[in-house]
């Protein structure tokens, strides 16, 4: 037995460790609670031999008792957005005042050429 060997009248039976499981007589095989679904993650299961760690998903934090928190990009280090940050679960938003339009990389604001649009009757 790979696991323990428990003394049966004349024979014995095997049984494996948590996190293991019998295959055939005497084989134990590593469990994978993940695919499964026997584990208490909340976001992320990660398979290791003999068990299962949890992580969370990007955007989020593991609290000390385990649960995954959203992280609110707009209030820590470096501002992400150049000028309007919303927070959204494990994300964020930006957006521009009034004048501005939001650039390709979604982060940053330029300002409207109002005369592009010809609105004058002479040249701006």
């Amino acid at each position: 037995c790979e696991g323990a060997c428990q003394n049966t009248v004349g024979s014995y039976s095997c049984t494996c460790n948590t996190g293991y499981k019998l295959s055939g007589s005497y084989l134990c095989v590593d469990i994978d609670e993940c695919s499964l679904g026997n584990h208490t993650c909340q976001q992320v299961c990660v398979n290791v031999i003999g068990s299962y760690n949890c992580s969370c998903s990007v955007g989020y934090m593991a609290s000390d008792s385990g649960q995954c928190l959203d992280i609110n990009e707009c209030n820590i280090g470096a501002k992400p957005c150049q000028q309007t940050c919303t927070n959204t679960n494990g994300s964020f938003l930006c957006s521009c005042e009034t004048g501005w339009t939001l650039s390709l990389n979604r982060r940053n604001c330029t300002l409207n050429d109002e005369c592009v649009s010809s609105p004058c009757q002479h040249e701006c």
